[in-house]
């Protein structure tokens, strides 16, 4: 079931629970704020299996802020996020940011996250490093082409470093 609340000032919220007789327990709930260059977002989320179901996770909660911030010549944005695993009591809290700036045609999109990962999961403490940076060139309303670099790091591993380019056609 869904429940999507029409926009009030600017507040909007939205409910969602898995329907009766489907076995799984997942409920969520979100908020959203939009007024003017202001964006602003939060969602709570708990998916739990039911019987008869093997699951690699029994319960997951999840919770979810982020905004972003439109300065004309610029787009800020940043979330966080907290995400919890009953079975092994792993916790995940991801924190990110990033900003996009037009230039005409062309966007440059730079974005930073970091995950901690401090217990649980039966792995010691570590943390994920991420960097990114798109170009992004509009041919057309509808078309666009792009090329993105990624750089990876693992506190418990190596650094990753990816590569990509491609062109996108929106229907």
């Amino acid at each position: 079931m869904l429940y999507e609340s029409p926009s009030i000032y600017g507040f909007k919220f939205s409910a969602t629970e898995t329907a009766p007789g489907t076995g799984a327990h997942n409920q969520s709930a979100a908020v959203e704020y939009t007024q003017g260059p202001l964006y602003l977002a939060g969602q709570v989320r708990r998916v739990k299996y039911g019987l008869g179901i093997t699951p690699a996770i029994n319960r997951q909660d999840t919770y979810f802020f982020g905004g972003s911030y439109n300065i004309g010549y610029a787009k800020l944005y940043a979330s966080y996020a907290h995400n919890a695993d009953s079975n092994n009591g792993a916790i995940d809290n991801t924190y990110q940011g990033g900003v996009s700036v037009p230039f005409g045609n062309l966007a440059l999109d730079i974005a930073y996250s970091r995950t901690n990962t401090p217990i649980g999961g039966g792995t010691p403490e570590h943390y994920r490093n991420t960097a990114g940076v798109t170009f992004d060139y509009a041919l057309s309303k509808q078309t666009d082409v792009y090329a993105s670099y990624l750089y990876d790091k693992l506190s418990t591993a190596g650094t990753a470093n990816s590569f990509g380019a491609g062109i996108r056609h929106a229907f």
